[in-house]
């Protein structure tokens, strides 16, 4: 099993929800999509219940790496 760190400090890129995003950037659904919306065409469209992990590696680059991911959530 990977480490979480193992991508030289950064947490591991999977496919994420919103809520999953919220959580570990410890921020309101409000706050997460007004931070999205300037990079929105970048991240493209979500298609079913989570982003892609090539959507959540956009999204990384563009808020930065969240510092404090939980266990529960990788």
């Amino acid at each position: 099993m990977q480490s979480k760190r193992e991508n030289g400090g950064k947490p591991v890129v999977r496919a994420y929800t919103y809520k999953e995003l919220m959580d570990i950037y410890n921020v309101s659904r409000k706050t997460l999509m007004s931070w999205l919306e300037p990079v929105r065409e970048k991240i493209g469209k979500k298609r079913g219940r989570c982003l892609s992990p090539g959507q959540v590696e956009i999204i990384f680059e563009e808020l930065g790496y969240p510092k404090n991911i939980g266990d529960d959530v990788i």
